[in-house]
């Protein structure tokens, strides 16, 4: 999976550009300026002190989704690190800061703080996680869960892992397009948007071509699309040949409202 984008934005406090993700951020990413550390979304008191920001305020500032915002203190210097990116449950379980990293099954994100340079780890007493796996919907044990995000178990982390973005202008990956599966979401999938796409993108004429539609809105983040890639691909492969089609040749591409999903041969 690739990192998420990045647009220029000006820090409120110091006027100074720096950036910030365009689609969902990893866990543990500080969403403060990179010039005088103030948060970037957030609400604050009358005195102008960050509060930490619940799930529905931080989704309504910035269109990140099944997050939250913490402002941990670091053990080391006892700075306020603000604006970390932490999981939806992250306010209302009970967390706390360390030196050293917990114990291997524990739920924690490690900070590197933003004042002395020194990285802290920030561990909860029990995973501000749904217990299911966000791709499978098993419930996932102690241990099991993706090392790369944890809101998934280790196999469908690594099966998210293989599925790749693609942009114009790369190479093909292997000897061509075997089919194409064209995305649209519900009131989005607008005939004018698959008209352009399918002139713009040479890789998709005289391919097999299969259009569907998904509930529930356009995704807003690589991760979101590669969750949609690894599921309309493997359906497809189960329903066509009937068995689970190999994800490292599964490319996906963001096109205005629709996901250009392809199965290389």
């Amino acid at each position: 999976m690739s990192e998420p984008r990045t647009r220029e934005v000006n820090c409120k406090i110091c006027f100074r550009p720096t950036r910030m993700p365009i689609g969902n951020p990893p866990f543990g990413t500080a969403l403060i300026c990179s010039h005088c550390h103030s948060p970037l979304v957030g609400a604050t008191t009358k005195a102008g002190a960050p509060l930490s920001a619940p799930p529905g305020l931080l989704r309504r500032l910035s269109g990140y989704s099944g997050r939250c915002l913490i402002h941990p203190r670091c053990p080391w210097c006892s700075q306020i690190n603000y604006a970390i990116v932490a999981p939806a449950a992250g306010r209302s379980t009970p967390w706390h800061e360390q030196k050293e990293p917990g114990e291997a099954e524990a739920f924690c994100l490690t900070i590197p703080c933003a004042e002395c340079g020194k990285e802290f780890y920030v561990q909860w007493d029990e995973p501000p996680l749904p217990p299911e796996c966000s791709l499978c919907r098993r419930r996932i044990g102690r241990g099991e869960r993706s090392t790369s995000d944890a809101r998934f178990c280790k196999e469908c982390g690594r099966r998210l892992s293989q599925v790749r973005p693609r942009r114009k202008g790369e190479p093909p990956l292997g000897a061509g397009v075997e089919c194409v599966l064209l995305v649209g979401f519900s009131r989005t999938a607008r005939d004018g948007q698959v008209k352009a796409l399918l002139r713009s993108d040479r890789e998709t004429q005289g391919v097999p071509l299969a259009r569907l539609m998904l509930s529930g809105g356009v995704p807003k983040s690589p991760v979101e699309s590669a969750v949609i890639a690894v599921q309309v691909a493997a359906s497809a492969g189960r329903k066509t040949a009937g068995h689970d089609i190999d994800l490292a040749k599964v490319t996906y591409q963001p096109f205005q409202d629709l996901l250009l999903v392809k199965i290389w041969k």
